[in-house]
């Protein structure tokens, strides 16, 4: 039979260093498992959605000599559009500049059609576009019935104008 042997000093070396590497592992996992568990609890269930059937256009976009910018848009969706965000930037520029960033207080039907004046005195118009030349871009923003919380929709559309 075998007898088992007293591990000499030189031997003992090799097994605590497998030791701290289990333990190494075992403090990753824990940390891990602690960080999922906070990071699950900071994400909301619930995320505001825009439905399919959501369209919004702008039918005109006229600017005046003195930069006061008119639009009328038009609801083509399905469903009633509670808010609308508009920023105006130059031609082809991706970032715009938001121009009403309190409650719009514009709330359209399926169907309806409304017409917003801006004046200058509102918004300065003319700081963000090259010359007389610019674009103005719509989307619509609806109440979430699930969560009961604004969605804005990813559907964008944009009309060029010239002021003038």
């Amino acid at each position: 039979m075998w007898e088992m042997k007293k591990l000499s000093p030189r031997h003992k070396k090799g097994v605590s260093e497998m030791v701290s590497y289990v333990l190494l592992v075992v403090i990753a996992l824990g940390v891990s498992v602690l960080v999922y568990s906070y990071l699950r609890l900071q994400v909301p269930k619930d995320v505001p959605s825009c439905p399919d059937g959501v369209s919004l256009i702008i039918q005109s976009a006229s600017c005046s000599a003195e930069k006061k910018l008119t639009l009328v848009l038009l609801n083509k969706g399905r469903f009633s559009i509670d808010k609308v965000f508009i920023r105006v930037g130059k031609q082809g520029e991706v970032s715009k500049k938001l121009i009403n960033q309190d409650d719009t207080g514009i709330s359209l039907d399926p169907g309806e059609t409304i017409s917003l004046p801006i004046s200058p005195k509102e918004f300065n118009i003319g700081s963000y576009i090259s010359g007389s030349q610019g674009e103005v871009e719509v989307q619509p923003v609806i109440k979430d019935e699930k969560t009961g919380k604004d969605a804005a929709c990813s559907s964008l559309n944009s009309k060029n104008f010239i002021c003038g």
